[in-house]
């Protein structure tokens, strides 16, 4: 393989893990959710205005990103709570 190739084939795998983990934490945050019925939807809800107040401060694709996947998991110690 050529440096170029190389190249093509780690940003290719890592587009790949981003969707795979991004998938991840969604399917998380709808397992979270499901556990109430009211709450269906919040932690997306959550994470879309988080990722949107992110932007608004200008905070880079990369930080809001991050703070997307934060508000996702926002109420992940509920999985634990009768």
């Amino acid at each position: 393989m050529n440096i170029g190739e190389r190249i093509k084939y780690f940003r290719e795998q890592k587009e790949n893990d981003i969707r795979i983990i991004s998938q991840t934490m969604k399917t998380f945050a709808e397992m979270i959710d499901a556990k109430d019925p009211y709450t269906k939807g919040h932690s997306m809800r959550v994470a879309y205005y988080a990722k949107e107040i992110g932007r608004r401060l200008n905070m880079s694709e990369e930080e809001c990103s991050k703070l997307s996947y934060i508000a996702l998991m926002h109420d992940c110690g509920k999985m634990g709570v009768p």
